[in-house]
């Protein structure tokens, strides 16, 4: 098959497994074309084509950023704060149920919560996670891919089960419910009410800023409701221009890109848990907002 048909075909897969291990956009990205690089020098070598093509660029792919994950430790201990995933911003459509080849599409998008799942994980548990999990490749496939046997996988893959939440990470809610709690939580934030803020945040809620050093942001994980209120409202203290917060897509869930005049934009996305939030993530790190 042409290395051009092979692109048109696997580009996708490709960028969602690098995106889903690496938690960057760029670096996915640019492993992809690594990828079709290879193929295409194997093609000028005129060696036999692989049986299985989908899942000799998968192998090369996931090599890859394995590959970078291992290197990427040194960058991870120097980085100013805590480290999230870039994340993945659109527009919102104005009709939520969107037609179905446009919803398909879209529900492919990992999830952040996924995203930020899988950091606490090593770079084979995050490559057997990702494999099975997020694309449901079979164990022989994984076992080809990583180089080990597949009872190995399967334990690797069991033992994660036991130790992080899988379900929730995954679930997906629905997008009009999202905007209603999300709108909600605009109007408190505006209005400074602080009744409705605190109904919306469950009593164990984490909230987690990343800006990389380059803007103000927390240097640690904020903990419990009381002291997550407390941060939101001596943020919106400080904001002394005017500002716009607009309901966007980030990851195919609802969330929140907030411009202020003179300021950096900030993306805030969250994980819900019985119409409350459970986690706020804010992406503050200009590097990481691509809109």
């Amino acid at each position: 098959m042409e290395v051009d048909d092979l692109y048109s075909q696997y580009k996708p897969l490709l960028f969602s497994i690098g995106y889903s291990m690496l938690g960057s956009i760029e670096d996915s990205e640019d492993l992809v074309q690594d990828t079709f690089l290879a193929v295409q020098k194997l093609n000028h070598a005129a060696k036999d084509e692989p049986n299985n093509m989908k899942a000799y660029l998968c192998k090369i792919m996931t090599n890859r950023c394995l590959d970078v994950l291992k290197s990427s430790k040194h960058k991870r201990e120097v980085y100013i704060g805590p480290w999230l995933p870039e994340p993945i911003i659109q527009n919102l459509p104005e009709d939520l149920t969107r037609d179905p080849i446009e919803k398909m599409i879209l529900d492919e998008t990992i999830t952040y919560a996924f995203l930020v799942l899988i950091e606490q994980l090593n770079p084979t548990e995050r490559a057997v996670f990702v494999l099975r999990e997020a694309f449901d490749f079979d164990f022989r496939t994984i076992a080809n891919i990583l180089n080990k046997t597949e009872l190995n996988c399967r334990k690797i893959f069991s033992r994660l089960q036991r130790k992080i939440q899988i379900k929730d990470a995954a679930t997906k809610q629905n997008l009009n419910h999202e905007l209603d709690i999300a709108k909600r939580f605009i109007e408190a934030a505006e209005t400074g009410n602080l009744d409705m803020l605190i109904s919306l945040l469950t009593e164990d809620i984490i909230l987690i800023t990343d800006a990389g050093g380059k803007t103000k942001a927390a240097l640690r994980p904020i903990n419990l409701q009381k002291n997550v209120v407390a941060f939101l409202t001596e943020i919106r203290k400080k904001i002394t221009t005017p500002s716009e917060i607009q309901c966007v897509l980030v990851n195919n869930q609802i969330g929140l890109m907030v411009k202020a005049e003179g300021e950096e934009a900030t993306v805030i996305c969250f994980e819900i848990e019985d119409d409350r939030y459970r986690r706020i993530y804010m992406i503050r790190n200009p590097d990481k907002i691509r809109f």
